[in-house]
């Protein structure tokens, strides 16, 4: 399943608000540098789903805040 992302980095608190059942929007605090900003969303998308963060995959989107994250079935 894959699951679209808006991300937003260095926002003022860590967000998740979901636009339809396969696009969420999530802000986060950190910073798009390092790869910290990727790493807390798909932190937060793990806790949001009950899933390990090792269980998702960022696809495409590395360097944009337009992601797609794939998750286990």
């Amino acid at each position: 399943m894959y699951l679209k992302i808006r991300a937003v980095p260095e926002a003022k608190k860590d967000l998740i608000e979901v636009l339809s059942a396969d696009t969420w929007k999530v802000s986060v605090r950190a910073p798009a540098e390092r790869n910290l900003a990727n790493q807390r969303v798909i932190e937060l998308v793990a806790n949001k789903l009950g899933l390990e963060p090792k269980q998702i995959r960022l696809i495409s989107g590395h360097q944009s805040s337009n992601k797609i994250l794939s998750l286990p079935d």
